[in-house]
Parts: C-alpha cells; sequence; structure tokens
C-alpha cells in the first residue's frame, strides 16, 4: 500500500545515491501469522526467474516466539533479555543466507532510533530522550497492548483487533482471560506484558517497542517528524543500514 511505498523511500534516504538496493514493499495486513505463505510465495517466484534478492523482515517476525515463551512463563525476564541483548546491528540473520529481520520491531522504528529523535518537535520545541522516555512511561499500557495483540495471533492464529476503543480493549482481556485457564501455574499474562514494556522503557531498549503505534502516539500528541535536519550521509545509522549491501 501507500504506507509501504512510504518506508521503503525513507529507508532509501540511508543509502548513497550511487549505490542503494531495489526495495520492493511487501505488507501482509500486520498479521504475523500470514507472514511464512507470503514469502513462501515471494521465495518461489524469485526461484522460478532465476533471480536473487536478500530479503528483511520485521523484527516482530523474529521476536513472536520467545514472547509466547515468556508470556506463557516458560521463559524469565532476564533470559528474554539477553536473547534480545545478544542481538548486534541493524539485522538478525535468518536461517536462510539470504533473508535478514530488523533488528527492531517493525520498520516505523527507524523514525525513533537515537539520532532522529530530534527530527521529532511540537510547537518549535525539540523531543529529547528524556522527554521521549516520559512520554514512554505514560503510553505503557498501549504499548503493551501491541504485546499481547501479538501474543495473541500467534498462540490463538486468528485475526486480533487491538485497536485502543474500550470495546476493543475488553475483548482482548476477555481473549487473555480465556488463554490463562489453559496455562497452568501462571502469572498474568497481562502483569507479564506491563513488567516486559516497564523493563524495555527503563533500560532504552525502545528498538523492541512496538514502533508504528509509537509513531502514532508521537503524531496524536502532536509531535512533527521533519527528516530535513538530518545530514543522511554521516550518521552513524546509515553506515549500519548499508550494511545490508556487504551481504
Amino acid at each position: 500500500g501507500v504506507e509501504g511505498f512510504k518506508h521503503r523511500d525513507f529507508f532509501l534516504k540511508f543509502f548513497e545515491s550511487k549505490n542503494s538496493p531495489n526495495v520492493i514493499p511487501i505488507g501482509t495486513s500486520g498479521n504475523v501469522n500470514q507472514n511464512e505463505s507470503f514469502i513462501g510465495v515471494f521465495e518461489d517466484i524469485l526461484k522460478t526467474t532465476n533471480s536473487t534478492s536478500i530479503g528483511i523482515q520485521d523484527g516482530d517476525i523474529w521476536i513472536k516466539s520467545i514472547l509466547v515463551e515468556y508470556l506463557k512463563g516458560n521463559k524469565s525476564l532476564e533470559d528474554f533479555i539477553d536473547l534480545l541483548s545478544n542481538q548486534k546491528g541493524i539485522y538478525i540473520p535468518h536461517t536462510e543466507s539470504n533473508q535478514y529481520y530488523f533488528n527492531f520491531w517493525e520498520i516505523e522504528n527507524l523514525y525513533l532510533m537515537d539520532e532522529l529523535i530530534e527530527c521529532w518537535t511540537k510547537d518549535g520545541k525539540v523531543l529529547d530522550q528524556k522527554t521521549f522516555q516520559t512520554i514512554l512511561h505514560k503510553a505503557n499500557d498501549v504499548i503493551s497492548r501491541q504485546f499481547l495483540g501479538t501474543f495473541l495471533k500467534k498462540v490463538s492464529n486468528i485475526k486480533i483487533d487491538y485497536q485502543q476503543t474500550p470495546s476493543m480493549v475488553e475483548k482482548l482481556r476477555k481473549n487473555i482471560e480465556r488463554i490463562e485457564k489453559e496455562i497452568d501455574n501462571i502469572q498474568s499474562i497481562e502483569s507479564r506484558t506491563s513488567k516486559l514494556t516497564q523493563y524495555l522503557i527503563d533500560n532504552n531498549i525502545w528498538n523492541w517497542l512496538p514502533g508504528k503505534e509509537l509513531k502514532s502516539h508521537l503524531q496524536n500528541l502532536g509531535y512533527e517528524f521533519n527528516e530535513s535536519i538530518v545530514d543522511f550521509e554521516k550518521i552513524k545509522l546509515s553506515q549500519e543500514i548499508r550494511k545490508i549491501l556487504e551481504h
């Protein structure tokens, strides 16, 4: 869709104009369970045309299985965080040599990276990291619901509408309660989710917070993103993103 091409164009800004990849946006309407079949079709097309390609998937596809294990109580928060911390750089290698995941939740997280936080302004005032962290704390519930929604998609194999309307929040809670009854000796899944969200915020592990919702949240608060103040040629993030061309 239109958003996919907007993200493609933004992603390409990090590359040199004479040495940039050919990016084909792929979307799955936010349903992480549709991803494998969609990618499979794309790979079949590549094989039949004798083409070569490097695929990059959103990080929520990579994280969904360990998120389920944590929220079910099968993995401690410490072990969960260790798995995240052990991932270095912008990309996580896939089991396939020509596929990678972003080492962050989704493409929208690029707008929230450390070097780009100052691009967000409101009433002429630049957003700093301390203010951003305060905003994140106040948005704890908003963030937690995205983790819960991803969890439910994975364990229930259904598409969950987990928007912030009261009716949808209540529907989300009922689904969680139903699943909790099927799991023995577990503390509240909502409690574990809140604990995870709080840890990520407190320790500035913002790359694993849901980027789409946070980007929208900032815009709803009146912040605007101005990329014109960034020298994409010089920032460290560009150097990291360009490494995909070295593989």
